[in-house]
Order: structure tokens, then sequence, then C-alpha cells
């Protein structure tokens, strides 16, 4: 996905998925370009691209603002040098027209006007560490099953004479829990070794109920817990993971961004009205299917 910052440097229109092009600004008929010609044009491209680096380079640059300081600039200036150097040389033909220092200089500027400072931080357990489920009570809301017929039903084509054939349950276990156990420890998060004891309680809480509050005999809870086990493991697994806890030695804060550019959004345009981003909407239920521009970072 490309960087809104790459258009309004090339003084393109930007797209949507649909291939229709706007401006980000409604009220201008034309995006004006930021930078003159098409060689100074180039040149900020490969700056942007180079300035952009710095990004995840937090402890040289943890915000936009600190490339521009003088030792940034000079190790950009150089590295654009490079790379234009080595893949469009016909550029630096004429360095003092094109006043190479200058146009990266423009270029952060261009970009710390345009973008946010938001760091991306990522905070990770460091030495031992361990996790488990609190015990709770079972929602058995969701689980409002009943015995299956797994009988087929024959007609013949010839006579229209029906026949049944019987099915029968594949396994049977002597608990009824270890149907919904053998899905649970599927699961890569759950350890029979370490949550047996609960996953046995919380599954036991399933199997009272159905005994209990549905009165189904024995063979119809077989059928029900043979037929069903994997749709009340997901049940369970999904209400076990808001009971989730996890404990370590220490936890290590990393900023691994100082910054992140804005990307372009995908959206259908279908030549809808650009509204201005302050303007009132009267009909808030349709702000999400309207198209707002005017921003000055976007």
């Amino acid at each position: 996905m490309s960087s809104n910052l790459d258009g309004l440097i090339s003084g393109q229109y930007l797209q949507s998925a649909r291939g229709e092009t706007y401006s980000p600004h409604p009220k201008v008929e034309e995006s004006t370009p930021i930078f003159n010609g098409e060689t100074e044009r180039q040149v900020a491209q490969v700056a942007l691209q180079v300035l952009q680096t710095y990004q995840h380079q937090p402890q040289l640059a943890p915000t936009t603002q600190a490339l521009s300081r003088a030792d940034i600039q000079q190790q950009v200036y150089q590295a654009v040098s490079e790379q234009l150097q080595n893949k469009q040389q016909s550029l630096l033909q004429d360095e003092e027209y094109l006043q190479l220092e200058e146009v990266i200089a423009k270029t952060t500027q261009f970009l710390i006007a345009q973008t946010i400072d938001i760091p991306r931080i990522l905070v990770q357990p460091i030495g031992e560490v361990t996790y488990g489920y609190q015990p709770f009570s079972v929602d058995l809301s969701g689980l409002n099953l009943n015995p299956s017929n797994w009988d087929l039903v024959l007609q013949s084509l010839q006579t229209n004479q029906q026949s049944t054939l019987a099915a029968e349950q594949t396994r049977k276990y002597a608990r009824l829990e270890d149907y919904v156990i053998e899905h649970l420890v599927d699961f890569d998060d759950i350890s029979y070794d370490e949550h047996g004891e609960l996953i046995y309680d919380l599954v036991g809480q399933v199997v009272r109920y159905f005994k209990e509050a549905k009165s189904f005999s024995e063979d119809e809870l077989h059928n029900i817990f043979f037929g069903f086990a994997k749709q009340i493991a997901a049940n369970i697994h999904a209400q076990m993971a808001e009971h989730f806890w996890q404990k370590a030695t220490g936890y290590e804060v990393k900023i691994t961004a100082g910054f992140m550019p804005l990307k372009q959004l995908t959206f259908s345009f279908d030549g809808k009205q650009i509204h201005n981003l302050y303007d009132t909407v009267a009909d808030k239920s349709k702000i999400k299917s309207m198209l707002f521009g005017g921003f000055s970072k976007c």
C-alpha cells in the first residue's frame, strides 16, 4: 500500500479501490505539485524513501522532527546521492542546478507536515512466562442442543418402497466429558497436563446441565455429546479466552518505530460528494458511507 505522500509529491490525484481518482482537498480543482519539474520530483521520491527508513530507527529519530537535524540530513544526502549515482546518474549531471540539499530539506519538511508522530510500542514479557485460565461458570445460553436422528430413509425408485438404514456412533466413551475434552485439547493454548482439572470442571458443568435441566436419557446424552462435541468445545474455548491470565518475571517496552507514515486507504468512491470534515452531518447513521476531505494530514 503506497503512502499518500507519494501522490502529493507527484501532484497526482489519490485513487480509490475501483480506480476512480479524487483530490484530497475538494475545494482545489487540481493538486498543485510540491516540487517543480520531473527531475526534482524524482529526487524527492528517492529522498522520501530514504527518510522513511528512519521510521524504524527510533534511537536516531524518535519523532519526525529529528529528521531535520544536521547529522541526519547529511546521512540522507549521502544515501540519496549514492542511489542517484547508481540508478539514475543523469539526475545528478547538473547538481548545482538541482540543489540536492534544498530538495532533501524541502522533502523533510513536507514529510514532517504530512505525518502524525504515532510511535509503535511493543510490550514483551521477559524471564519466565506462565499463563492459565481463571475458573468460571460456563454460559450455557448458547447450547440449545437436542439429539440428532442419523437414520437414513431409503426409497426404491421402482416400487417406492421405503426402508430405514440405522446409523451408529463410531465410538462411545464411558464419560460424556471425554467427547468434548478431545476437541478442547486440540486448541494450541490449552494443555491437558496444565489445564486438565479446569477443562474437566467446565465440561462437567455442561454435562450436568444436560443431565439435570434437560432430562435426557443416557443414550440421548451420548448422541448429543458425540454429535455436537466440537461445537461445545468451541463454545467453552471462546469463554475461556475471557478468563485468560499471564504472568511474567517482568516486561520490556520496546519502541520499534518513532513514527508511521499515513497510508492510502482503500475505498469505493462512485462519484459521491466529498464532504468537508467540518461539515455538520444531520443523519449520523450515514457517516460510515460518506467520504470526507479537507484534512491537512491524510
